[in-house]
C-alpha cells in the first residue's frame, strides 16, 4: 500500500509538472466556484485520473498512523498498563526521518536551483538560493507555519513536517489520553474537532481564488490539528490488528452481509468517498471542509477491508487456468510495488527534483511530453533515488530499528 501511495503521489506530480505544467487547468473565480482553464479540455480530463494522484499523501497518512501505533498497540493488548518509551520513541523518529530529509532539504537548497538554471530555457521554478530564514525553519519543520515558506524549497516537504506534528501529539493523544478514552470514541471525537476546525475558517474568511490565498493553506491543509483524524485512522486500524478484530466487529455500522461475507464491496464503497473528494473540488469552500476527511476515509475502509478478516470465510472454487496465470502477473506487480514502497522516502524526498529538472529539458528540446518526457521523467527517479535509498536512507532506517535493541540489551 505505501508503494500505490507513492505511485500515485508521483504519477500526480508527473502531470502537474511534465505533462500539463501548473495542473491539469482548475481555475477559481472571485466566488470560489471551479471550471476548467484553457487548452485542451479533453486532454485535462483524460489526465483527470493522474491529477487525482494526490490521494496518495492522504493514504501516506493512514499507513502512518497504523504503523507508529501498531508496536504500542500490540503491547497494551497483552497488559493494559505496560509503559510507554517516550524517549525510545523519539529516538526512533528522529534517525528514521531528520538525516534523510537534512540531506535532501540539502539537495533542494543548494544542487536544485543549480540544475534548474542549466535546463530550462528561461523562467526556471527556483531562482538562486533560499535565504537563512526560510533554510532555518525547513531545518527544524516549521515552515508549515507560513504560506511563504510551506512550499519554498521543496514542495513535498510540508507534509514531513505535518508527520512531525502527528509524532509530537501521538504520546498525549493516544498514550495519556488513549488510556482513559477507548480509541472507538477517540478517533470520532477527532473527526469532530477536525469538522469544526474547517467549518470555523471556511464561514470566517471569503473563499480564497487561489490555494495560496486566506489561511488555509498553513491552518487548514499543512496543520496537524484538523488533520490529525486522517493519521488517527490508522491508529484505529493498529487497535484492531493487535486485537485481532473482524472487519464486522470494527465496522458495526456496516450492513453485516457486506462485513462478514463481501469485504469486496466494503472496498468499492471506501472508493466512493474518493469520489465524494474529488466532487468537492467544485467548490472550493466544499473543498476545505470535506475533501482530505473524505479522501482518508477512503483509505481507511480500503485497508480495513483488506487487512482484516471476515467473520464468514469467502468459498474459494477450483482455480481456473486463466486465474493461475493473473496470480503469477499480480505476485510479480505486488513484488514491484514493495520495493517502491520500501523506498518511498526517498523517493518521495527527490521525485520533484527529477521531475522539474526533466520539465526544464522538455521545454529545452521540446520533447514531447507524454512520449518521451513522462518515460524520461520515471526512469530518471528510479535512477536517482533507488541508489539514494540505499545510500543515504537504508543506514538510518537501520539505525532506528536498533534503537530499542540497543537499550533492551
Amino acid at each position: 500500500m505505501r508503494g500505490i501511495a507513492i505511485l500515485l503521489v508521483v504519477l500526480y506530480h508527473l502531470d502537474t509538472l511534465v505533462i500539463i505544467p501548473q495542473g491539469w487547468g482548475l481555475v477559481r473565480d472571485a466566488a470560489g466556484a471551479a471550471h476548467i482553464g484553457d487548452g485542451s479540455r479533453v486532454l485535462r480530463f483524460m489526465l483527470l485520473p493522474f491529477h487525482m494522484g494526490r490521494v496518495g499523501v492522504n493514504l501516506f497518512f493512514v499507513i502512518s498512523g497504523l504503523c507508529i501505533h501498531m508496536r504500542f498497540a500490540r503491547q497494551v493488548a497483552k497488559n493494559p498498563a505496560a509503559p510507554f518509551a517516550l524517549k525510545t520513541f523519539f529516538q526512533r523518529r528522529f534517525f528514521r526521518i531528520y538525516p534523510v530529509y537534512w540531506v535532501a532539504l540539502a539537495l533542494g537548497a543548494f544542487v536544485a536551483p543549480l540544475l534548474y538554471a542549466a535546463t530550462y530555457p528561461s523562467n526556471p521554478p527556483v531562482t538562486g538560493f533560499p535565504d537563512a530564514h526560510d533554510l532555518l525553519l525547513h531545518v527544524f519543520m516549521l515552515h508549515t507555519f507560513s504560506k511563504f515558506t510551506s512550499m519554498s524549497i521543496i514542495r513535498v516537504l510540508w507534509s514531513i513536517a505535518t508527520e512531525e506534528q502527528f509524532y509530537l501529539l501521538y504520546p498525549l493523544v493516544f498514550v495519556a489520553i488513549g488510556r482513559r478514552v477507548p480509541i472507538t470514541r477517540l478517533v470520532p471525537a477527532l473527526f469532530v474537532l477536525s469538522m469544526v476546525w474547517r467549518l470555523t475558517f471556511v464561514l470566517a474568511n471569503p473563499a480564497p481564488a487561489t490555494f495560496f490565498d486566506g489561511p488555509f493553506l498553513v491552518w487548514v491543509f499543512c496543520f496537524s490539528l484538523p488533520r490529525y483524524y486522517e493519521w488517527a485512522l490508522g491508529a484505529l486500524l493498529a487497535h484492531a490488528l493487535a486485537r485481532r478484530l473482524t472487519l464486522a466487529e470494527l465496522l458495526p455500522f456496516l450492513p453485516s452481509r457486506l462485513t462478514r461475507a463481501r469485504p469486496a464491496i466494503v472496498v468499492v464503497f471506501g472508493l466512493g468517498f474518493i469520489l465524494i473528494g474529488a466532487a468537492s473540488l467544485a467548490r472550493v469552500q466544499v473543498k476545505w471542509l470535506i475533501e482530505d476527511p473524505s479522501y482518508s476515509t477512503a483509505w481507511f475502509f480500503v485497508l480495513a477491508a483488506t487487512l482484516l478478516p471476515a467473520s464468514t470465510p469467502t468459498r474459494t472454487a477450483q482455480a481456473a487456468p486463466w486465474r493461475a496465470r493473473a496470480d503469477v502477473a499480480l505476485a510479480f506487480v505486488a513484488e514491484r510495488l514493495r520495493g517502491l514502497g520500501r523506498r518511498s522516502y526517498s523517493v518521495y524526498l527527490l521525485h520533484e527534483i527529477v521531475l522539474m529538472t526533466v520539465a526544464g529539458i522538455m521545454q529545452r528540446f521540446h520533447l514531447p511530453a507524454v512520449t518521451v518526457a513522462a518515460p524520461l521523467a520515471c526512469a530518471f527517479t528510479v535512477a536517482v533515488c533507488y541508489p539514494f535509498y540505499r545510500w543515504v536512507e537504508a543506514p538510518f532506517e537501520r539505525r532506528s530499528k536498533a534503537v530499542g535493541k540497543l537499550r533492551r540489551a
